[in-house]
Parts: structure tokens; C-alpha cells; sequence
């Protein structure tokens, strides 16, 4: 979800044990329409997942790149950006695994705690 948020509004929810984390995201099509929808569409996917809040997104217009895969002279790259709330150490996993960003950072908390339970579905997953 998508949600206008105060910093104070964050600070609550990481004090609640959420995890707070910046995203980017890169797309190469050979076409400009492809690029800009396709980025639109999985970030919209990261959007509706009810363990994510999502409190600033940029998504930028396409741009056109020369040779940017072996096979293709030019194409287009899109990029986003997200700053997102994740529930937890074990959903955060799992979104990067399924949504694949090509850059993270967790910026808060300094530290977190996992349930064995957790981490155990959390490798469980990796595996």
C-alpha cells in the first residue's frame, strides 16, 4: 500500500518492529512503452502486498540506451525507486527473493530480533 506517512508515523512503526529499507529497481525492454509499463506493473505488485508500506515512490521516465544486452542495438531503461516499511525480517526475505531488486538498503533498525521460527523459515525459503 501506498501511504502518505510523517517521520514521526515511521519512527512509531519501527519501534512496532517494522524495518524500514530503500529499493531500486531497473528495466530494459526493447521498446519505451514496455519499459514504463512493465516497471509500473511490478512495482505496483510490491504496492498491494499487505506486509508493505510504501511512503515515497519515484519511478522515472524511460530513457534510451544503446546496446544495452548482447542480442539488442537499443532500447530503454526504466528505473524505480521505493522507501518502504516491511513487517518483518522473514517478509523482507521473501520480497527480495520474489520481486528481486537490483539494489537494498535496510536503514532501520540498527538491530532486530528473530523468532528461531522465523529463521527457520527463512532459510527453509533460500533453500
Amino acid at each position: 500500500m501506498f501511504k502518505e506517512m510523517s517521520p514521526f508515523d515511521i519512527k512509531e512503526k519501527i519501534k512496532s518492529g517494522w524495518i524500514k529499507v530503500w529499493f531500486a529497481f531497473d528495466v530494459i525492454a526493447a521498446r519505451d512503452d514496455v519499459a514504463k509499463s512493465a516497471i509500473e506493473k511490478h512495482i505496483e505488485k510490491i504496492l498491494n502486498l499487505n506486509r508493505v508500506i510504501c511512503y515515497k515512490k519515484t519511478i522515472s521516465d524511460s530513457i534510451k540506451v544503446e546496446n544495452p544486452t548482447k542480442t539488442l542495438k537499443e532500447g530503454y531503461s526504466a528505473t524505480a525507486e521505493l522507501e518502504l516499511l516491511v513487517r518483518n525480517v522473514f517478509d523482507l526475505v521473501n520480497i527480495v527473493i520474489v520481486y528481486g531488486p537490483s539494489s537494498i538498503e535496510i536503514m532501520e533498525p540498527d538491530e532486530v530480533k528473530i523468532k528461531i521460527g522465523d529463521l527457520q523459515n527463512m532459510v527453509n525459503v533460500i533453500s
